[in-house]
């Protein structure tokens, strides 16, 4: 996974584009697709309460690859999830705030899940919501 980030510290862009690459493979599978078709590639998403990945990244600016980490998710709906980095930091999700570990620096970032976030396809994809079907038109 390459994640181009214009800051460093938005973090959140690299965790939606993860989400959103592994969507996109797995509904890459349906050639041209039909409203129907959508809404069972959406339903047989839904039945799935949990999984876990791992996965690399690359955080690049304009010089070039600045960072190259590794690690596991862990999702459990509705929106709860923890992303573990190598190094041993991590992204945690209580369903209702974001909580950003950094133990390199001793620090926790925490944001709500406010409406700017949740009206994202991604987050109602996770979420498991029959709203996903709001953001096509077919």
């Amino acid at each position: 996974m390459r994640c181009t980030l214009l800051e460093k510290k938005n973090r959140i862009f690299c965790f939606y584009h993860l989400i959103w690459t592994s969507v996109f493979l797995l509904l890459s599978f349906l050639p041209s697709v039909s409203a129907q078709e959508i809404k069972e590639a959406f339903e047989s998403l839904k039945k799935f309460q949990n999984w876990q990945v791992e996965f690399r990244e690359e955080i690049v600016e304009k010089g070039g690859v600045i960072e190259r980490r590794e690690g596991k998710i862990y999702f459990e709906k509705p929106l709860r999830f923890k992303i573990s980095y190598q190094d041993g930091n991590e992204v945690l999700s209580d369903g209702t705030y974001i909580y950003f570990v950094r133990k390199d620096k001793n620090k926790v970032y925490v944001r709500e899940l406010r409406d700017e976030v949740s009206e994202n396809l991604i987050v109602e994809i996770l979420r498991g919501s029959d709203r996903v079907f709001d953001f096509f038109f077919v």
